[in-house]
Formats: structure tokens, C-alpha cells, sequence
């Protein structure tokens, strides 16, 4: 039996890795459960970072307004609340770290199971030592709230024991690469220097 799960994604960015995660996530998660069950909640402002991968799975897309990080954080909680009531998703799946706040905050009287990916502790950001502790004290207040914490890399699983967060909930899953290489014409290069690709 091919049981069918309903998956919210919260974004509060897709900028950068995030995006790329979603690109190798997306796709395989609408051929398992068809377009219909999986959803994208982002940034209207960012729709057009949506990588092609993505676009072409056809996903359910949600968005808010991000005018700023603050007053978007508020019109991401409205949204947020609005299309778990409209899409009735099975899991929310909350990337970064503001997502993941407004995702277990929220969290009362839910019928849904939640995973949080931080893609990079939000604590190890540059900032001043009292936000730095007053982060970790945030993440170890709502670690337990998700059903696991996906990490994904060796340096966040052991950074998640140093902050406190329940390592019984955290999850290691090494970011993949597609085996597919894809078909790009190489750039063009008349120079004599050292080329080198990061």
C-alpha cells in the first residue's frame, strides 16, 4: 500500500541553501505523493528563486509578503496559520531558523507532526555574545517541540548537543548530490591564470 503524505514546507527565505535543499527535496517528495500533497510556503517577493526543478514538480505554492525580516515574520505567522487550516498537511516541515520559531511556537493543538531543519544554527551567526546565548536558549526552549530535528552535517549534530537541543529528536542527514551531472556548456575561459571552482 502506497500511503500518501501531505507536507507543508515553511520558508521564511529560499535564498541560497535553503533553495538548493528544496531543489533535491521537492521533486522526489511529488513523485512519492503527487504535486496535490506537497505544498511551499515562501516569500511572494521571492518566487522567482524558485529553482526550475522545483517549479516543474508543481508543488501547492503558499506565499506572504517579506517587506522586511521583522514585519515579514508577521505576515509569515498569519499566512502560516491560514494554509495549515487550508491544506491540512500531515507534516510541517519548517526551514531556517524564523520558520522554525513561528512553526513550534504555533504548535498548540496540532494534528500534524513537525521537522526542523535549521541549515546552519542561527546561535554560531555573527552577533553580540547576549544574542548568541539568548539563541541558544531559544532553540534549547523549542527543541523538544519538533518531532525531529534534521541536521545536515556532521559540525550541526554535535553543535545541536552543545546547545542542548534533546538528541533523541536530532537527526543527521548529510545534504545529498543528485548522481545526475547536469548538461551545462562549460564557460568560456581565455586566460592563462588558475581557474579554480568553489
Amino acid at each position: 500500500m502506497n500511503e500518501r503524505i501531505k507536507i507543508l514546507h515553511v520558508c521564511e527565505s529560499i535564498v541560497g541553501g535553503t533553495g538548493s535543499y528544496l531543489c533535491e527535496l521537492i521533486p522526489h517528495q511529488v513523485a512519492k505523493s503527487g504535486a496535490e500533497n506537497v505544498g511551499l510556503l515562501v516569500p511572494e517577493n521571492q518566487l522567482a528563486h524558485i529553482e526550475p526543478q522545483v517549479s516543474a514538480a508543481m508543488p501547492t505554492i503558499f506565499t506572504f509578503k517579506r517587506p522586511g525580516r521583522p514585519l515579514g515574520s508577521l505576515f509569515l505567522v498569519e499566512r502560516y496559520l491560514r494554509s495549515i487550516r487550508t491544506f491540512k498537511p500531515d507534516i510541517v516541515h519548517a526551514h531556517s531558523s524564523v520558520a522554525g520559531v513561528v512553526v513550534r511556537l504555533l504548535a498548540i493543538r496540532r494534528n500534524f507532526g513537525i521537522v526542523f531543519c535549521p541549515h546552519g544554527w542561527s546561535v554560531d551567526m555573527k552577533g553580540a555574545r547576549y544574542i548568541k546565548n539568548m539563541t541558544a536558549g531559544v532553540e534549547r526552549a523549542l527543541g523538544p517541540i519538533a518531532d525531529k530535528t534534521i541536521v545536515i552535517s556532521q559540525y550541526e549534530y554535535d553543535r545541536a548537543a552543545e546547545i542542548g537541543i534533546p538528541m533523541d529528536k536530532v537527526q543527521l542527514v548529510l545534504s545529498g548530490i543528485d548522481p545526475q551531472v547536469p548538461t551545462i556548456e562549460p564557460a568560456e575561459w581565455n586566460d592563462e591564470r588558475l581557474r579554480v571552482l568553489f
